[in-house]
């Protein structure tokens, strides 16, 4: 099971306030967050604190994001995925797809993988 999801802080800042909102069972953390890595970090730093916390990172990063994901790997580390997602997203449809995400995955589902956030 997913333990939670660190959003990136290219995404929309009120998200997390929203997930919260309406979906409290969910564990969220936003970059700049406390106990959560600082505004301006690196991916690769992004991934080694996924991996800690076990949190999937949802993100809007195509460009830098699979050669980190590849460094990372190479190194001998893993982490438990990247979603990268569109910004234009409508927060229903993110916070259903999160709690879908969370409740039906399965254990290492999305493992060292970048993958598209899935559309309802």
């Amino acid at each position: 099971m997913i333990a939670g999801f660190l959003l990136d802080e290219q995404l929309p800042g009120w998200w997390r306030r929203e997930i919260i909102v309406h979906a409290s069972e969910l564990k969220v953390w936003r970059v700049g967050d406390p106990n959560a890595p600082p505004l301006e970090s690196s991916d690769g730093l992004l991934l080694e604190w996924c991996e800690l916390h076990d949190a999937l990172l949802l993100t809007n990063n195509r460009r830098s994001m699979p050669g980190h994901v590849r460094d990372h790997i190479a190194a001998g580390r893993h982490m438990p995925g990247i979603l990268t997602v569109e910004p234009d997203m409508r927060i229903e449809e993110l916070i259903e797809g999160m709690l879908l995400i969370r409740g039906a995955s399965l254990e290492n589902e999305f493992q060292d993988q970048i993958r598209y956030f899935p559309r309802l």
